[in-house]
């Protein structure tokens, strides 16, 4: 990729180029900060932990286009203070010296999340917890000038920031009509019970004409189509995932490791794991022990994360393409002889509920992986990297970021629920927004490339 090259001591800071020198050795570990708790904060109100019902947690593409809208407030708030940072944005002029970082962020998150949860209407209870998490922790800072300083800030990035996103779409009312089953067409698929009573889909169709923060446009990465029906790619796709996505209780060819890899990812929240797992690594490679240095990788990762999902939701809704419980119990009508049907197969895991193709979770993870890497400026870090999955399930190990994104192409072949073309063509969507993102934003103050590309 052509890039615009800075001294990496200048675009990672000090810290952070240290720990890329050190790859291999264990990186000291620091405790959550305000911009690793609000994250938490996000979660906790969002996906409610049990005994809520995880009908209760509120869409996926929802929570993280929240995410990023509290990452770059905080962010914005942090870097105008520092002022060794271009914010993304809002950068807040005039603020008085020795303004509180802290009260900045924790006032910037708040407010990004009441814009998001208003206090009042259909969301209030939501706000009200949010509102219960801000007064805790601006009780916890003592009353002082820069308390009040820092609030100042984070609030005018914060007010920046939505006005700047005004008309954005977020959760807008976009239609979606359902065609007639035919071949490569999606169509419900089975909730929980085993039936399409219990479908609660199209998943967000907003997300696809939602306005991205980096990006030009939803379609600027836009993936290939699917392949044929007729091709032999095709068949591969659909046999590869029939033999090992069946559900466990029918015949399959997965292994107990391949099982395991499945409901590692499967049987927990996609946005809990990947949020959880970026707070955990902030803390693992000691970036929480410097404010600004946190805010900025958590505001790339959710900036990535949150546009990569907006290029893979107008993929989604634009090839409208069948997931395989459908594909493979209709097999008889895709005109490809080498893809029997199956009336009676299922998934390991419910299928999610929108469209296939580019697999969402493919889309997702080689986000955050290759946000990773442009962060630090190297794909091992010092130590590795650590992932938590679902309850019950040992922690995975990873050397590079490279193998996590392999891991996740297979896993969602395991788990029933996507083809192996549409995960690859889906990380390599995930990476393209991430090379975007770091080669565009959260440059030092005074690099050449000041705040974003420009249009031809």
């Amino acid at each position: 990729m052509n890039r615009h090259w800075i001294s990496p001591l200048l675009s990672r800071g000090v810290a952070v180029f240290l720990l890329s020198l050190c790859a291999g050795t264990a990186a000291a570990a620091s405790g959550p900060d305000a911009v690793t708790r609000w994250n938490d904060h996000l979660l906790a109100v969002t996906v409610p932990p049990p005994p809520a019902l995880p009908s209760a947690a509120r869409p996926n593409t929802e929570i993280i286009a929240v995410a990023a809208y509290m990452h770059i407030a905080m962010y914005d708030a942090i870097s105008s203070i520092d002022g060794n940072y271009t914010p993304f944005v809002t950068r807040v002029t005039n603020v008085p010296a020795g303004a509180s970082r802290e009260a900045a962020a924790i006032e910037a998150a708040y407010r990004m999340a009441i814009y998001a949860y208003p206090t009042a209407g259909a969301f209030s209870a939501l706000a009200s917890q949010f509102t219960d998490f801000y007064n805790t922790e601006m009780a916890a800072i003592p009353a002082n000038q820069a308390k009040d300083d820092g609030k100042g800030v984070g609030l005018a990035a914060a007010s920046g920031l939505i006005a700047n996103r005004q008309g954005d779409g977020f959760r807008a009312a976009v239609p979606y009509l359902f065609l007639a089953l035919g071949p490569g067409v999606y169509q419900k698929t089975p909730g929980p019970d085993g039936t399409i009573g219990t479908y609660t889909g199209p998943a967000t169709p907003w997300m696809k004409q939602f306005r991205p923060f980096a990006m030009f446009t939803p379609d600027q990465f836009r993936v290939d189509p699917p392949p044929a029906l007729e091709s032999a790619q095709w068949a591969a796709d659909y046999n590869e995932v029939k033999a090992f996505g069946a559900a466990t209780a029918q015949p399959n060819s997965r292994s107990a490791e391949q099982e395991e890899i499945g409901r590692f990812y499967g049987d927990i929240n996609a946005m809990v794991q990947v949020q959880r797992n970026l707070r955990k690594l902030a803390m693992d490679q000691d970036l929480t022990a410097d404010l600004g240095t946190s805010s900025r990788f958590m505001a790339q990762a959710s900036v990535t994360l949150s546009d990569a999902f907006v290029g893979c939701w107008d993929s989604k809704y634009l090839y409208n393409f069948w997931r395989p419980v459908t594909a493979i119990q209709h097999g008889d009508i895709d005109g490809n002889e080498a893809t029997d049907p199956n009336p009676n197969w299922m998934p390991q895991i419910v299928t999610p509920t929108h469209p296939e193709y580019p697999s969402a979770h493919g889309c997702g993870t080689s986000a955050y992986a290759n946000a990773i890497r442009e962060f630090f400026g190297t794909k091992r870090l010092p130590g590795g990297i650590t992932l938590t999955g679902a309850a019950g399930h040992p922690d995975r190990h990873f050397d590079s970021t490279d193998d996590i994104i392999k891991e996740i192409i297979d896993a969602r072949v395991y788990n029933g629920v996507h083809y192996r073309t549409s995960v690859v063509e889906g990380t390599v969507l995930g990476r393209k927004v991430a090379q975007w993102v770091a080669k565009f934003y959260f440059q030092p103050a005074g690099a050449h490339v000041p705040q974003g590309p420009k249009r031809d």
